[in-house]
């Protein structure tokens, strides 16, 4: 009995490893501070530079923190997992346990244990984070782009931009005369449907017929056929009020935050960006410039030349991308 419960227990741990691994690959990017809790300096006995090597060995794409971001990464912050060395000595002892964190702060992947015995500091700090990697070297990591691992609000709203722009191109899209068959008809009924049966019958009507009539005429006459303009405007609406749900949706940044570096400060709109204004007399700390996601930012200090990633949340939640891992700073007004 006790030997079928031990390999019943050997084999749910083979099981969770893999699965471990499997949801490691939806990763692309390790990001790895310049200094750790336990560090009184960054890459203090170049551990952070063997941490990147080491991830690098495992096969990640490895950047500091500090560092500038590719270009998916800015346009997506969930493909990157950010590293965290928990030091724990005992009185013999150096031990180290390696942490990955997602997007949103939850622990992903926490390795075994790696320790020493060596007395000197950067020798025993050396071995012990090699041997708490082991396990990632050993099995190795390939990337799957197909397990992307997106937020859920992009994946919520991946369908929804996908049928809205395939709406979009079915209306406007002018195609040849003998290229127009029946099911172009049936997807121009559909598309006019929602706006005709907001008008009066007559004019569902109307257009169902010159819906109809495309079919049979020229690629000229198909550019001026009212059926595609009427779905346009159908689509056009449909888009404005998917818009008016996502201003909802996404708060404005600006307001009043106390951010323990700065402050109470407040932010600002400056230009095409806003301004971080704190202090008594207003001194300017850095500027925040949008990207294509509306809720992420670029975070530039004032007489700095690196940026930092900021997000903000449904709340008006902030939340900055530092040497120390993701700083969170509540909305004050």
């Amino acid at each position: 009995m006790t030997q079928k419960v031990c390999l019943a227990v050997f084999a749910l741990l083979i099981s969770f490893n893999t699965m471990a691994q499997e949801n490691l690959n939806k990763y692309k990017y390790i990001l790895v501070p310049k200094q750790y809790e336990f560090q009184k300096n960054p890459d203090s006995y170049q551990i952070n530079s063997l941490h990147k090597f080491l991830f690098d060995k495992a096969g990640f794409e490895t950047l500091f923190t500090d560092e500038e971001y590719p270009a998916d990464l800015v346009e997506e912050r969930c493909m990157a997992l950010t590293s965290k060395v928990t030091s724990n000595p005992s009185m013999f002892k150096t031990r180290f346990t390696v942490e990955l964190y997602d997007c949103y702060n939850k622990l992903v992947y926490k390795s075994p244990l790696g320790t020493s015995k060596i007395k000197e500091y950067k020798k025993a700090y050396n071995e012990t984070l090699r041997r708490a990697m082991a396990e990632l070297i050993e099995k190795g990591h390939t990337y799957d782009p197909g397990a992307s691992a997106t937020s859920e609000v992009t994946a919520k709203e991946t369908p929804e931009k996908a049928a809205e722009t395939a709406a979009v191109i079915t209306a406007s899209k002018i195609v040849p005369a003998e290229k127009v068959t029946e099911e172009v008809q049936e997807v121009a009924q559909e598309e006019v449907a929602p706006v005709a049966e907001k008008e009066t019958v007559a004019v569902k009507e109307v257009a169902v017929q010159e819906a109809k009539e495309v079919a049979s005429e020229t690629t000229k006459e198909v550019s001026k056929v009212a059926v595609p303009a009427v779905a346009v405007v159908a689509v056009s609406t449909e888009k404005k009020e998917v818009a008016k749900v996502a201003e909802v949706k996404t708060p404005s940044i600006e307001g009043t935050y106390n951010i323990d570096m700065w402050g109470l400060c407040k932010v600002v709109k400056k230009g095409d960006g806003y301004a971080v204004i704190g202090g008594d007399e207003d001194f300017e700390f850095a500027t925040i410039s949008p990207t294509s996601n509306p809720s992420m930012f670029m975070l530039k200090k004032t007489g700095f030349k690196q940026v930092q990633l900021l997000e903000l949340d449904a709340e008006g939640t902030i939340r900055i991308d530092t040497a120390n891992g993701f700083k969170t700073y509540k909305k004050e007004n």
